[in-house]
């Protein structure tokens, strides 16, 4: 490729548990998801997991908001069965208002009542729309008493009871309806803003029956807020992804795939994508570190000169503090192992992973951590990717030390994997080095003395045992 572009390249790990199936799957088609990642696919991606309900019921991921279209939650919002529901127990019927005046209105039952609640509360309001209005009725008897009173004519009489009762009728026209008044109408919305939908005349708190008048809502004001809905700006979605929009996809769109074929392991992943001018190992450009990351595989850069360790993801343990906010809001627990590591449900040390399908309404989340780190080509060595079998018994620094004796990443690699072996590590181990521009470069041994410790440690703890 030309050096005037840039060019991306792709290095992952991932840790399978519970099997291998997950693990093998992303090694063969995560690449591919990220490069046919489309936004045409967001919303499938997202109805999907909203299907598995519990911590994916409302879910919604920033990084793809953009790709959601505005009626996204009219069809698959966090309430839709709930609200059709309610919607098949709604009923119009007729009310009549202060003036008189029978007007249709949609009868909303309380959530609390039963079906002949229901019915009994709506035949009521219907019995006291069909009542007569005592105001329209009350002229016509005082007029016919006056007339037998003071001796009027049958044709006077007739008279004055069409005189009172247009006189009525016009009181009626300019009396100012409670229900009309744009001033009462704004009091009421303003004081119920609770109401279960939009321009309800009265509303309810809390569950106690007592405080749940009649729920009643005008038909026109539902057609208000249906034409105001279709009023509202579609906004164009984009046609084109960031590299975080894609490998947030990807991992969601795996997940999905994995869940349909049902399959109970898990794995971790991380990824990082290194864009740069030309061939970024050699290039003299900054580089772009772009990663997505779940579970509690690492990716560490080494710094030079000064070759310290730079861990640039976080491992999505239940004891992390973003991770501990995020499923207590499902009233999940944690308890701790026999070896002292603490669990989610009893069950998995990870908080975040693809696959793990039973776990998944409980909190266990593919949406990836997302980093972007640029960095200078001086001061980048290399990339090292390892499994928690090698962080669990290895510290960061060890593992970047143990890179910089060697002048070839395959070999350096081989270098961490026996040493973690000396060292007791007892679950799978795995390891990627990756040559940045800075390779080579001469830095200090920050951990030397404390890994010859250890080896040497290790090994007459070994002697013992062998004895």
């Amino acid at each position: 490729m030309d050096a005037d572009h840039k060019t991306l390249f792709y290095f992952a790990i991932f840790d399978g548990h519970g099997g291998s199936h997950t693990a093998d799957f992303l090694t063969a088609h995560l690449d591919e998801c990220i490069e046919e990642a489309s936004p045409q696919i967001v919303p499938k991606v997202i109805r999907d997991l909203r299907q598995l309900g519990g911590y994916f019921r409302n879910f919604r991921p920033h990084f793809l908001e953009p790709f959601l279209p505005v009626d996204f939650e009219d069809k698959y919002g966090r309430d839709h069965s709930a609200s059709t529901e309610r919607a098949r127990q709604q009923r119009k019927v007729h009310i009549k208002g202060k003036s008189g005046q029978i007007k249709p209105m949609i009868f909303i039952p309380h959530p609390n009542a039963t079906d002949d609640e229901q019915q009994e509360e709506m035949r009521s309001l219907e019995n006291k729309a069909a009542a007569p209005a005592a105001s329209t009725s009350a002229p016509s008897v005082e007029a016919v008493n006056s007339g037998k009173a003071n001796g009027t004519s049958g044709s006077n009489l007739e008279e004055t009871i069409k005189q009172n009762a247009a006189q009525a009728a016009q009181a009626m026209e300019e009396e100012i309806d409670e229900d009309e008044d744009p001033i009462v109408i704004e009091q009421r919305r303003q004081r119920n803003r609770a109401s279960p939908l939009p321009g309800a005349t009265t509303a309810y708190f809390g569950t106690d029956r007592s405080e749940h008048e009649s729920l009643v809502i005008r038909e026109r004001d539902l057609v208000h807020v249906n034409e105001s809905q279709q009023q509202r700006p579609q906004v164009p979605i984009p046609t084109t992804m960031t590299l975080e929009q894609r490998l947030c996809l990807s991992f969601l769109q795996c997940d999905t795939k994995l869940i349909r074929d049902k399959y109970n392991d898990g794995s971790t992943a991380s990824v990082v994508l290194v864009q740069s001018k030309g061939a970024f190992w050699e290039t003299k450009e900054d580089l772009d570190l772009i990663l997505a990351h779940v579970g509690d595989t690492r990716i560490l850069l080494c710094e030079a000169p000064r070759g310290e360790s730079i861990q640039l993801t976080t491992d999505h343990h239940p004891d992390a503090v973003m991770e501990a906010d995020r499923i207590r809001k499902m009233a999940a627990y944690v308890s701790s192992d026999s070896f002292g590591e603490n669990m989610f449900l009893g069950h998995v040390a990870n908080t975040r992973a693809l696959g793990d399908i039973a776990m998944k309404p409980f909190g266990v989340s593919a949406e990836p951590e997302l980093i972007r780190r640029t960095v200078k080509a001086s001061e980048a060595a290399f990339l090292v990717l390892i499994s928690d079998g090698i962080s669990s018994v290895m510290s960061n620094q060890e593992v970047v030390d143990c890179v910089k004796l060697e002048s070839n990443p395959t070999q350096a690699a081989a270098n961490i994997l026996n040493l973690a072996e000396q060292l007791g590590a007892e679950d799978n181990c795995t390891v990627l080095v990756v040559r940045l521009p800075a390779w080579g470069a001469k830095m200090p041994d920050l951990s030397k003395e404390l890994r010859e410790y250890r080896w040497h440690s290790e090994a007459q703890q070994s002697r013992a045992r062998r004895r």
